[in-house]
Order: C-alpha cells, then structure tokens, then sequence
C-alpha cells in the first residue's frame, strides 16, 4: 500500500485522516506544520500528501506543496482547507496538487480520492 504524509495543524483533522487511511492498509505520518512537514519529507519519500491550505508559520500548504511537487513529479497530493472555493481550488491545483476538497468532508470521498490517486501512481509507474 501507500506511503502518506498528513499535513494539518488541527491534531483532530490529522488523527481522523490516519486512522481512516491506516484502515485501508497504507501508512500514515503526520505533521502539525510546513518545517515538520518539509523535515519528514526530505527523510523520506511519500506516495501521497494530503495538505491543508491555512497553516501557522511562514510557509502556507501552497508552499508546501510546490516543494514537495518540485521534490517528487511522482507524488499524489490532495489540498484542503475549511476556506473552500473555487479559487482556493484553482489556485492549488496551480501549484501542483492533483485534487482539491474542501472541508469538511466525507469519510468515504477522502478514502475513495487517495485510493484512485495511489492506484493511478502505481499504474504510471508499472507502466
């Protein structure tokens, strides 16, 4: 299964995502911030990252996920933030994320979008 990064200052929203992913077979680490989140990922390589948006310190998910997307072309990322929009969607699938939601969501929607993401990766790469 997957290697997944949970990035989100909100310990409750981290928590739920990994529990509900782990239960799906993949492993799940978490970060409550961009120097944390850039730190593990520059330690190891992650299949997928879900980012939020709206994190504290100098470096937004919308830097986080260029970095990671200039890191790795082979990585699956998934924005959110609770400030959904259609801009906020745009404007982070312009940086590099391959999905956005908006907050709050489904269970089932967050499962079923990174299973698609990890199962469209794997075939890229068998291909």
């Amino acid at each position: 299964m997957a290697h997944i990064l949970v990035i989100d200052d909100e310990k409750e929203i981290r928590d739920i995502c990994a529990d509900l992913l782990e239960c799906e077979g993949h492993t799940v680490e978490k970060a409550a911030d961009s120097v944390e989140a850039l730190r593990m990922a520059d330690k190891s390589a992650y299949d997928l990252a879900l980012v939020d948006l709206v994190l504290p310190g100098s470096l937004n998910g919308l830097g986080i996920i260029e970095r990671l997307r200039n890191k790795s072309n082979n990585i699956r990322i998934v924005a959110f933030t609770g400030f959904g929009s259609e801009d906020a969607a745009d404007v982070s699938v312009k940086a590099g994320a391959d999905v956005f939601m908006a907050k709050p969501f489904w269970s089932k929607h967050l499962v079923d979008t990174v299973n698609r993401l990890i199962r469209k990766n794997y075939t890229k790469k068998v291909s």
